[in-house]
């Protein structure tokens, strides 16, 4: 029952993004290195979705760095779009995309370093 009530709040949301604009959903960004999947792009936009409590902190900021700087399509928002039984509707928790993309940079390039003096 939880599951439906929660996917029926996603859904209300987002056909209220729609707007006749294509949702791509489970899309796969990549480079040379690093791969990962987002939950839905909706023209520039990647949202992912969070059936926690809580949602929103330093590793979902990362999340969405990730996916914004390995896109291979130009992204002018991010955010997470929060369904729990808590909200009467989905909640929209969007976050600054330069920010999350600097500190995704920042983090890849420590584990870099970390990769590239880690001895055997």
């Amino acid at each position: 029952v939880e599951v439906k009530e929660l996917t029926e709040k996603l859904v209300v949301w987002l056909q209220k993004q729609k707007n006749g604009t294509p949702i791509e959903t489970q899309v796969i960004v990549h480079d040379d290195e690093i791969a990962g999947t987002l939950d839905l792009r909706i023209d520039g936009c990647i949202a992912d979705v969070k059936a926690t409590y809580d949602a929103g902190g330093m590793l979902h900021r990362l999340q969405l760095g990730a996916y914004a700087a390995l896109s291979q399509k130009d992204v002018d928002r991010v955010g997470i779009v929060q369904v729990t039984k808590r909200f009467k509707e989905a909640k929209w928790m969007p976050f600054d995309v330069e920010e999350c993309v600097k500190d995704w940079r920042i983090v890849r390039a420590t584990w870099a370093l970390y990769k590239g003096n880690k001895t055997s």
